[in-house]
């Protein structure tokens, strides 16, 4: 027994050792480290904005942040469906190097994400929101779980499914299998139930534990990522009289609704929310004001960094994991997508287009036309928070050109996709963009467009004799940057 106790008190000994030679930074060091918020909205086409076009759909917040920082035009998600986006987003790397090709993406116990990085820097990280797929037994975690992958904090959902709902009051159908209740996790060791109440709106908390989180860690750096839910799935917003109704709510559905109550748009039957037995009556109508409070909650995050002073030192990033879901037929008065080709799921602009704004830490006011995707933000997060080494990313970093305006030099994008039948990998160089469709078969065909002239991609130009050199590179680029797994395999 003495010897069982002697080993615990050595076990402490060294865990408090370990703790206490943890790198430690105050946001009094401004100059030394900055804070960095990353925002990550669900199924949100960057033509939902109006900083990006968009005229029915509000978003005052995000046009203003726009306007005060950095907007990139030609925005892309890592791929085209949540997982393997996610995945790649705390990997850095493109789907050709991602160990997971579909939906049902999980992040490895031993892999290293970013966050890690942040945390051995002395940064205080948390995810509030969505989380890819994780997995426990009893309450422990076996794998990707966030506070295996670098997060102190985390509340949230473990699975794609689970986060479809944003009640948990178990009004859904029996097959679809969602909780009641949220998941918490802020030891590797072990993870528990989180219940916030059946009339509670998930997106309301996430949000209060994020303000929470800011004010907590106000004189220490720290790294915050929401993977909110919004836009995606059910299509559900807090309404006067019902559930989780606050009164700042007031007038996010209602610009929306004629003097009679009934909707702006023509509206049609939304099919998906019967899998979650509470109706909808104007699917139009709520999606516009599931975006419009996206945009009213970012503000309140941004409003509460310039009430305590941390805008200067705290960057923050607004983006999508991919691009418009197409549940809702859309047309002239409803567009969230700006008429591109494709929608979810597709390698098509319409499924890859989505918002990148940056503001705060010193960015320099700017539009930038150079195109930005998903796996650069691990690179340029880290690059702001001087991280050098220990993290090897197919990304570049964009700190140079969000501070002083200097574009760094990018030769082409890189995608897979295996949604579906469907199977393709995806190079665009700048200018054009080469689809390589069913790759793991011996037969498969080849597309171009001219994305620069032609943005909705209605003329394939592979058959003209004068971009056989394009093609010819888009090759190459397959033939390296592809690396089989049993997921999707690539004929030279």
């Amino acid at each position: 027994m003495n010897r069982i106790r002697e080993m615990i008190i050595i076990l402490l000994l060294i865990s408090q050792f370990n703790c206490s030679n943890k790198p430690e930074e105050t946001n009094s060091q401004a100059g030394q480290v900055s804070n960095i918020i990353l925002i990550n909205a669900d199924d949100l086409s960057s033509a939902s904005l109006g900083s990006y076009g968009q005229k029915v759909i509000q978003t005052p917040r995000l046009d203003q942040m726009a306007k005060e920082g950095v907007l990139f035009k030609n925005g892309y998600s890592a791929a085209t469906t949540c997982g393997p986006s996610r995945l790649s987003l705390l990997l850095g790397k493109h789907l050709g190097h991602l160990p997971y090709r579909k939906n049902a993406a999980e992040v490895d116990r031993h892999a290293i994400c970013y966050p890690q990085l942040l945390q051995n820097k002395g940064y205080k990280t948390a995810l509030f929101g969505k989380a890819i797929n994780a997995h426990h037994i009893f309450g422990r975690p076996i794998g990707g779980f966030p506070s295996h992958n670098g997060f102190d904090s985390f509340v949230g959902t473990l699975t794609d499914v689970s986060a479809h709902q944003y009640y948990l009051d178990g009004k859904t159908a029996p097959q679809s299998n969602h909780p009641n209740h949220l998941w918490k996790g802020a030891h590797k060791w072990w993870v528990s139930k989180y219940d916030i109440g059946p009339s509670r709106y998930t997106q309301n908390e996430y949000v209060d534990l994020a303000l929470d989180f800011i004010s907590e860690n106000k004189t220490h750096p720290f790294f915050l990522y929401l993977p909110l839910q919004i836009p995606h799935r059910e299509l559900v917003v807090p309404k006067k009289g019902e559930l989780d109704y606050q009164v700042a709510d007031n007038g996010l559905l209602e610009q929306y609704l004629r003097e009679d109550g009934t909707s702006n748009f023509q509206e049609t039957a939304y099919e998906v929310n019967r899998t979650y037995q509470r109706p909808v009556d104007m699917p139009k109508a709520t999606y516009a004001a599931m975006i419009s409070r996206l945009d009213r909650d970012v503000g309140k995050i941004l409003d509460q960094l310039s009430t305590l002073g941390l805008k200067e030192n705290t960057l923050v990033i607004f983006t999508s994991d991919n691009g418009f879901a197409d549940k809702i037929p859309t047309n002239d008065s409803f567009n969230p997508k700006g008429g591109l080709r494709g929608s979810k799921g597709h390698l098509y602009e319409g499924g890859i287009s989505v918002p990148y704004i940056f503001w705060g830490g010193k960015v320099k006011k700017n539009t930038i036309e150079a195109p930005i995707i998903g796996y650069d933000l691990a690179t340029t997060i880290l690059d702001f928070a001087r991280v050098q080494e220990g993290f090897e990313t197919d990304g570049i970093s964009w700190k140079s050109a969000l501070l002083e305006g200097i574009i760094p030099d990018r030769k082409w994008l890189y995608w897979e996709n295996y949604y579906g039948a469907t199977r393709q990998a995806v190079l665009i160089d700048n200018r054009y963009k080469v689809i390589k469709s069913e790759v793991d078969s011996a037969d498969y065909q080849i597309a171009l467009y001219d994305i620069k002239k032609d943005k909705f991609e209605a003329k394939d130009l592979s058959e003209n004799d004068d971009y056989t050199d394009v093609i010819a590179f888009a090759r190459s680029v397959f033939e390296r940057e592809h690396q089989p797994n049993k997921d999707f395999m690539i004929p030279n």
